[in-house]
C-alpha cells in the first residue's frame, strides 16, 4: 500500500508540473486551426482529420505516459502524422476491382 501512495504522489506531482509534456501536446481545436489541416479537412473532411488528430493525441499520449517520448512533438509533426493515417486509411479502402458483369450477360 505505501509504494501506491507514492506512485500516486509521484504522478500527481508530476502532472501538475509546468513541464509536463502532456500539457505541451496541442489542442484539437488549434491544429484544426492550421492551414496543412485545412488542406487535409479539404480532400477527406473536417470529420474524419478531426479524428485522425484525436487518434494521433491519444497515441502520443500513450507514448510519453510509457516513456517512449521525451517531449511533445510540434503542432506541424501532429497534423503531418495525422495526414498520413488518412493517406493509409484511403489506401487500405480502395481496391482495384474488375467489373466482369457483362462477361456473364452477353448471349454467345
Amino acid at each position: 500500500m505505501q509504494l501506491r501512495r507514492h506512485q500516486y504522489h509521484r504522478l500527481r506531482g508530476s502532472v501538475q508540473d509546468g513541464d509536463n509534456p502532456l500539457r505541451k501536446l496541442p489542442q484539437v481545436q488549434r491544429l484544426l486551426e492550421m492551414p496543412a489541416a485545412n488542406s487535409l479537412s479539404a480532400e477527406f473532411g473536417r470529420t474524419a482529420v478531426t479524428n485522425a488528430l484525436r487518434d494521433t493525441l491519444d497515441e502520443l499520449r500513450e507514448q510519453i505516459g510509457a516513456g517512449l517520448l521525451a517531449g511533445a512533438p510540434d503542432a506541424q509533426t501532429v497534423v503531418a502524422r495525422s495526414g498520413e493515417k488518412l493517406a493509409v486509411r484511403r489506401r487500405r479502402g480502395l481496391r482495384r476491382t474488375i467489373n466482369a458483369t457483362e462477361l456473364f450477360c452477353t448471349p454467345i
